[in-house]
């Protein structure tokens, strides 16, 4: 069996600013074994950003584990922090980009030429 590389169990993340609670996620898990590619695809507001975010460490999950290479990467010290988020980064989806994606399927296979016809 391949390696899993990335591996979310039951994150969970609630949003709460004194006046409203917004559940953003609520126990999502998958996992991404290497060679695989993962898509994660849903309306707008459905949790896509914030499980990036989550990832990246931009936020912390209010539930829940996120585990790298085996190892977890949830509440973890400054140093190692840096450690594991020179190897996780995020990239930026701009508008343009977005018409590349039709019917939910991305088209990372193609150059931008044949994706947009230019």
């Amino acid at each position: 069996m391949m390696e899993e590389i990335l591996v979310c169990e039951n994150l969970t993340m609630t949003f709460d600013d004194g006046e409203y609670i917004v559940h953003a996620l609520k126990n999502v898990s998958f996992s991404l074994r290497k060679n695989e590619v993962l898509g994660i695809i849903g309306e707008s507001g459905s949790g896509k950003s914030t499980i990036a975010k989550l990832i990246t460490g931009l936020y912390q999950p209010t539930g829940g584990n996120i585990f790298l290479g085996g190892r977890s990467i949830v509440r973890l010290k400054r140093q190692a922090q840096k450690e594991v988020y020179t190897k996780v980064q995020m990239v930026f989806q701009s508008e343009e980009e977005n018409r590349g994606v039709h019917f939910g399927y991305a088209l990372p296979s193609l150059r931008r030429k044949e994706a947009y016809g230019r």
